[in-house]
């Protein structure tokens, strides 16, 4: 717990909420190196920590729209990600830039334009 908020509240939207949230900041670091290895390396452990999410249906759906006409993505979106987001899938991508669709923090790439949809979904 912490002095200002308590103890956490295991399983609750909010825990939720900030564990993705947490995600998406180490993924954004990719690269680079932070406290435990690249920030990929970080992005993994709280993908696992985050399980599902109840936007990840939906950050599925916009994604496979992106994606449409590149037969590569659409490819990866029908095997890693359904039925809904997987966030260690869209870290191996990341991780290896495999589809020409990087960096992560560019709002003009795949990549890019999938983390932006995260955040604001997660946030409503």
């Amino acid at each position: 717990g912490t002095l200002f908020g308590g103890a956490p509240i295991y399983g609750s939207p909010a825990r939720a909420d900030a564990t993705l949230a947490h995600h998406l900041v180490h993924l954004r670091e990719g690269q680079y190196p932070g406290e435990f290895g690249t920030g990929w390396n970080n992005a993994g452990f709280w993908a696992g920590s985050a399980g599902s999410h109840a936007v990840f249906g939906q950050v599925r759906e916009a994604a496979a729209m992106i994606a449409a006409g590149h037969q590569t993505l659409e490819n990866e979106i029908q095997t890693s990600h359904t039925p809904q987001w997987n966030l260690r899938a869209f870290i191996r991508w990341s991780d290896k830039d495999s589809f020409g669709a990087l960096p992560i923090h560019d709002p003009d790439t795949f990549a890019g334009r999938v983390a932006w949809l995260l955040r604001p979904r997660m946030l409503s």
